[in-house]
C-alpha cells in the first residue's frame, strides 16, 4: 500500500474490497510479518502487501490507479483443469492411507505416488523433475548420511527424489 491508496487506514470489508476490486484477499503482510487476524477487521497501513487471489485481468484493471503502490503477478501457470485430476486424488488418497498405517514409510509411498503419476500420464517426466525443491534433495541425502547408510544407498535415494521415481 501506497501512501497515496484510498484504502489506507479502512478494513477490507468497509471499502467492499471483494466487489470492488474482484479479487480476494488471502493474507496482509505488515513489515516482514504476516498479520494474524480477520482480514475484512485490519486497518490497512501503508507499507502493507496484499497477497490476491485474481483473476488474469487484475493488472491491466489496476495497476495505473492509486490503490495499489506496485502491482506484480507471482511465477507460473495458473493450474489446469484435467481430466485426470480425480487419479491426483486418488495417489494422494492412498499416500495418505499407507503413511498413516504404517504400510509404507513416508518417502517411499510418496516416491510410489510420484512414480503413478507419471505412470498414469498425470504429469511428464519434466514436470515431475520441475517440481523438485533442491533444498529438500539436500536435506534428504544429508540425513541419510547422518544416519550412517552406505554411500551408495544415499546416492540412489537422493537421485531418486530428484528424478520424482
Amino acid at each position: 500500500m501506497g501512501a497515496a491508496s484510498p484504502l489506507v487506514g479502512r478494513t477490507l470489508k468497509e471499502v467492499g474490497f471483494t466487489q470492488t476490486h474482484q479479487a480476494a484477499v488471502v493474507a496482509i503482510h505488515r513489515a516482514g510479518e504476516r498479520v494474524r487476524a480477520k482480514l475484512g477487521e485490519v486497518r490497512l497501513k501503508v507499507g502493507d502487501t496484499l497477497l490476491l487471489l485474481t483473476d488474469p485481468g487484475f493488472r491491466e484493471r489496476w495497476r495505473d490507479r492509486n490503490d495499489f503502490l506496485l502491482v506484480s503477478r507471482l511465477g507460473g501457470a495458473a493450474p489446469g483443469v484435467t481430466k485426470k485430476a480425480w487419479l491426483a486424488g486418488v495417489v494422494t488418497l492412498g499416500i495418505v492411507l499407507a503413511a498413516g498405517s504404517g504400510l509404507l514409510p513416508i518417502l517411499h509411498a510418496s516416491l510410489a505416488g510420484a512414480l503413478l503419476l507419471v505412470l498414469g500420464k498425470v504429469l511428464t517426466p519434466g514436470e515431475a523433475r520441475a517440481a523438485v525443491n533442491l533444498d529438500v534433495v539436500i536435506l534428504v541425502f544429508t540425513d541419510y548420511l547422518r544416519l550412517g547408510l552406505p554411500l551408495t544407498v544415499v546416492v540412489v535415494s537422493t537421485v531418486v527424489c530428484a528424478l520424482g521415481v
